[in-house]
């Protein structure tokens, strides 16, 4: 009887500890989404920047020019 407890006791700990591994994992997720919004917002405004200075920059290997215009379509997160 004491054995069966025991694995009992183990698989409940087992289920619950992969219950809160799963959820890290989604935190984590939804953390690394957010952080690439960031970068993406950020070197949205970098370029426009940039292009309405007249300024060439580089990001990485690319480099990239002014333009005469430009439209951009923000989203309402884009803007926040």
């Amino acid at each position: 009887v004491n054995s069966m407890e025991t694995i009992s006791n183990v698989s409940k700990r087992t289920f619950e500890s992969s219950r809160e591994s799963m959820k890290t994992i989604s935190q984590l997720a939804s953390m690394t989404n957010r952080l690439n919004d960031a970068i993406g917002r950020f070197k949205t405004a970098k370029v426009l920047g940039a292009r309405r200075a007249g300024a060439a920059i580089t990001m990485g290997e690319e480099t990239i020019m002014p333009q005469e215009e430009e439209v951009v379509l923000l989203t309402d997160e884009m803007r926040a």
